[in-house]
């Protein structure tokens, strides 16, 4: 299922669906789902539609991850790690990263 959300910059422009890729891959280890599974979708905003949180940089991204329950904590921090992993080509470090993983109950996934 999983259904992610990715909200960066204005830097980024031209390079979303680089990225979307990246992240994309980083997810079939630690879930199990393949490419075809996923939905993802990704924000660029420039900085009248985005307020960053002190101490962090233009890079700072938020990640959104919605998926069915059922996945382990160590499932979870390895999707983590992977994910974080696939963003520093493009320059993000992991402290750069907020991540959010919601559980949704198969019974609220409507097709």
């Amino acid at each position: 299922m999983p259904s992610i959300r990715i909200e960066a910059g204005a830097w980024l422009l031209g390079r979303e669906r680089e990225m979307m890729l990246a992240v994309n891959a980083a997810t079939f280890e630690p879930l199990g789902v393949g490419s075809e599974q996923n939905d993802i979708v990704i924000n660029c905003r420039d900085e009248s539609t985005r307020l960053i949180a002190p101490g962090k940089s233009e890079r700072f991204c938020r990640i959104e991850i919605k998926m069915l329950v059922g996945r382990s904590d160590d499932q979870k921090r390895q999707l983590r790690s992977n994910i974080c992993r696939s963003l520093q080509p493009f320059g993000i470090a992991d402290n750069e990263v907020k991540m959010i993983i919601t559980d949704v109950p198969k019974s609220n996934l409507g097709r």
